[in-house]
This record gives structure tokens, sequence and C-alpha cells, in this order.
């Protein structure tokens, strides 16, 4: 059986905290909170893993048998893929591998604030203050996306996000000169934490993912809702390489407690099985904050009218401060996504596609919104997603998904607000209704590094 000591980070403190220990048998985890930690009175994980005394077991056959709070640890896709690809070139049989075979790798390069000891991977190599190219990272990366490259590159696979999603990408500190350095632990001064995200194919659609991810993020801080820093990375290759500062992660290299909604019900993100009138309830459960609230609401709104239908529990997220309160993490992961069936992952009061102002209202009613709140929030939306037009045209998008989008938004705004599209029409027809059109002006895409 083995065994792993835990550590909290989110207390800001000079030395994480000891939080419990984890051991892993026939399929289940248990784990069990050190007295002092439990003094401490701080629920991390209140709905699933609540502090008490004693073994507190998971439940065999759900998240791999792991608490939700420590499968939020754990990589899929890009993460998953990269960590199997190095233990494979090792001879090590990955099926053999059980989850908390997976945390002890993992160690202290997580995302969030919690760290496993001891720590069996190769975290700890001195190569976290190494100059790269990140030119040739993103290339590297879409090779072995693609399944083109046999050999992985120790940096991806150090330095690669131990987390979800299936964009390759990197964690890399980069510095306000725009130099780059590779880096999953703790970054000199002068350097900050970011991800970066690169193409999955070298198809213009594909080419593309990077700017549809900036102009999405552009779009929703138009719309007022809280984003991390961004930017859109040139690469020597015609690339452009999408770029998120980290928000779990702070000054001087403190850390942050991140807990994903599908993490903090014990749920699997993979089964469209919830609904935006749970998520409305949970977060004020959690945050005690109708302006939190009012703020997960919009995220819905965006991710309606602009077609963000990868809306599943694991791309919500909230963040813990030192003291216990929690709020809305920035939004992350929003873009143009088709969807199953054209269907969002989150129902919205029950309907995953064709929805209407009525469902909107249905689901502000369990948010203690009124219909003017609901069409005051639907509004900044709708401005934001405005930009739409302008924006693919700076950044290049391919004309075939210009139209895509614009035709999807102008619809969704019909079905939403019948009032407020003749507006929305004008306004994405005055800037782009010559999608072929050449334009001669460019918008700044930040540094170049490569």
């Amino acid at each position: 059986m083995k065994v792993l000591s835990v550590f909290f980070h989110g207390f800001h403190s000079d030395e994480p905290a000891p939080m419990g220990r984890i051991a892993y048998q026939r399929g289940m985890a248990s784990f069990e909170f050190r007295p002092e930690f439990l003094l401490r009175n701080i629920e991390v994980s209140p709905f699933t893993l609540p502090l008490r005394k004693g073994l507190i077991n998971a439940e065999r056959g759900l998240l791999e048998g792991l608490h939700g709070l420590f499968h939020d640890s754990l990589p899929d896709g890009w993460g998953l893929l990269l960590m199997d690809r190095a233990l494979q070139s090792q001879g090590i049989d990955t099926s053999t591998l059980s989850p908390i075979d997976r945390l002890a790798l993992i160690g202290s390069r997580g995302m969030g604030a919690i760290s496993y000891e001891p720590d069996e991977g190769a975290s700890k190599t001195g190569t976290t203050v190494r100059d790269f190219d990140l030119t040739k990272a993103g290339s590297e990366a879409t090779r072995i996306y693609e399944g083109s490259l046999d050999e992985v590159i120790d940096y991806h696979t150090i330095h690669g996000t131990p987390s979800g999603g299936a964009r390759p990408k990197l964690l890399v500190g980069i510095s306000q000169q725009g130099n780059a350095i590779a880096g999953s632990e703790d970054l000199p001064p002068g350097y900050e934490h970011w991800i970066v995200k690169f193409p999955t194919g070298a198809t213009p659609d594909k080419k593309a993912e990077g700017a549809m991810e900036y102009i999405y993020a552009q779009m929703a801080k138009a719309s007022e809702i809280n984003m991390a820093e961004c930017q859109l990375i040139p690469a020597d290759d015609g690339n452009a390489y999408f770029a998120t500062k980290r928000f779990d992660r702070d000054v001087n290299n403190r850390r942050n407690h991140v807990h994903s909604v599908a993490g903090l019900l014990n749920a699997t993100f993979r089964e469209p099985n919830y609904d935006y009138v749970k998520l409305t309830k949970l977060t004020l459960e959690l945050t005690k904050s109708v302006a939190e609230q009012r703020e997960l609401f919009k995220r819905m709104l965006f991710n309606i009218v602009s077609g963000n239908r990868d809306d599943h529990t694991k791309n919500f997220a909230f963040m813990m401060k030192p003291e216990g309160a929690w709020v809305n993490s920035p939004a992350y992961d929003i873009t143009f996504n088709q969807g199953i069936a054209g269907e969002h992952n989150m129902t919205i009061a029950g309907k995953g596609k064709d929805v209407t102002l009525d469902d909107l209202l249905a689901v502000g009613r369990h948010a203690s919104l009124r219909k003017t709140d609901i069409l005051s929030l639907l509004d900044q939306v709708r401005q934001g997603t405005a930009q739409f037009a302008e924006l693919a045209k700076d950044y290049d998008l391919p004309n075939t998904i210009q139209k895509q989008i614009s035709t999807y938004m102008c619809k969704r705004v019909d079905s939403l607000s019948p009032l407020q599209i003749s507006s929305y029409e004008q306004h994405v027809k005055s800037v782009g209704t010559d999608l072929g059109a050449a334009t001669d002006r460019k918008a700044s895409k930040g540094p170049r590094i490569g």
C-alpha cells in the first residue's frame, strides 16, 4: 500500500502546511487530516472532504477512487499523454500505475496549492531557469500531439502542464522584457508564471486556435468578465501562441488554492450531467456572495452567445483566499466549440441548445435575478461579443471561421433578446460584411518570443 504526505501551500506562509496523508488500496483512496491542520478550521474542499478526524474514504469506482480534491491534481489530455510517453520511454507499463503513483510523480508541480511527497518523478532537475526556444517547443508540441514525434523532449515532460485540456501547452516563466524560461517550479525574480498553448495541427483552422482563444478572451473582458492577463505571442514559424498568466500563482511564487467544480462535487466532467441552475446555487453556497453569483451567471450568458459549448464542470473553478473565503476563479478555456451535436455540455434549465430568453429567466430565478438584471447582463455580453468581426479581421482568422461564428452569434442574440437583435446585426454587418476583404490593419500581438 502506497502512502503519500499531502501539503497545502494556500495559506501563503513561508512553508507549506502539512495537511495529512493519503493511502491507496484496492482501487480506493483513504485520507486523514493532520490534527494541526484541523485546528485551522478552514475547509479546503467543503462538500466532499470536510474537516474531521479519522479516515475519510473516497468512493470506489468514481474519479479513479480518489477524492475530488486530489483528482484535480491529476493530468488528463495533453498532460497525461506526456506523462505516459515519458514513462513508456523508460520501459514502464503505465497500465500498472495507480492514481497515487501519478500524484507522487507530480509532486510539487501540480496546479493549485497542493503538493505530494515523496516525489518519485523528475520534477527537481535544476532546469527551471533554462532559456528555451518557444517556437521550437511549439513545433515539437504539435508534432507530439499529432503522434509524429516519438521522442518526448525533456522540457515537455517536465514543464508540460499536469492539468486538464487537450491542447498542447507548457508552463513557462515570462519576463517584462519578453524573455521566456521553462519552469514548473519556483521562478527567479523578474519572471511571472504563464501557460502557453500551442496549435493541435498545421492546417489553417488549427493554426488559428491561439488567435481564436485570444479573441474570445478580449470579448470576455469587454463583457466585464474576470479574465487573467493574456497575450498572443507570434512565433518565427508563422504560428501564434495563446499565453495566459497563471492565477494559481502569485508574486514571489505564492500558490493559490484552486478547486474545480468537478473536484468539489466528486463528479466526472466527461459526463454532461450538470445544469447552470445547480451551478448558480453552488456558487452562492460556496462564496456567500451575490456578486460572485452574478459573475457566474454572466459567464453562462457569454458561453451561450459566443458558442463556447465546452462548458463542463472542469472548466469552472473557485479560488480560496488564505483566510478561507471563496471566489470565482478567472474564466479560462473560453473559445468557440461545436459541442456534441451542437449541445452545451452544461444544460441551461434542462436544455442543451436552442436556448431562449425564458430559459435564462428560469436560471435567473434561482439566482434572485430580475428580468431587468438579466437583460442588463445580457446587454454587456452582447456589446462585448459584437467586437468579434473586427477582432477576427485584425487577427486573420480564416474566412470560413469568421462567417460561421458571426452567423452563430447573430442567431443566439436573436433567440435571447429579440428587441436588441437589429442593433447587433447592424454593428456586425458594418464591420464585417465582406469577410473576404483584405485589411491592412494589424493589431499588436504582444512581444515576440522565440
